[in-house]
């Protein structure tokens, strides 16, 4: 999809904000990958949620919000957390 991004048909996509599994339908993932672009889910209220063809597991401090346009959502992590240190 060029600088669009590349469509995945199946994967497990990890980072601080949590786990993506797709197992249908595929992801449409950024060149850089600095997002990843899933059907939205039937109901949003859940650490763990679902859609046709994939889950997502958040982490502790992430949530899930209303993106800009109507009917998307992104992670976001939650008001008051700090990004958590890794490594040494």
């Amino acid at each position: 999809m060029g600088d669009t991004g590349t469509v995945y048909p199946t994967g497990t996509f990890s980072a601080e904000w949590g786990r993506l599994t797709v197992d249908q339908d595929g992801a449409l993932v950024a060149p850089d990958f600095a997002w990843i672009r899933i059907p939205a889910p039937a109901a949003v209220d859940a650490a763990r949620l679902e859609g046709k063809g994939w889950m997502l597991e958040l982490a502790p401090d992430w949530t899930i919000r209303p993106g800009e346009r109507d009917g998307d959502y992104e992670v976001s992590r939650k008001e008051g957390t700090v990004p958590r240190r890794t490594g040494p």
